[in-house]
């Protein structure tokens, strides 16, 4: 499992409550028990300012 770096990548507090809100969307639309839909929103939402820093 990858560890969350805490370095602040975002320009304004505004910048992350949307990353979150765009988040819990993605996660809301999944279905209860699609584990692949709610990997697919951790993926893109959670793990993309890693992939960018790496």
């Amino acid at each position: 499992m990858k560890a969350i770096k805490t370095e602040q990548t975002y320009t304004s507090i505004t910048e992350r409550w949307d990353a979150v809100d765009a988040y819990l969307e993605c996660v809301t639309s999944c279905g209860l028990k699609d584990g692949v839909c709610v990997t697919m929103c951790i993926t893109k939402h959670l793990e993309q300012e890693t992939v960018m820093e790496d």
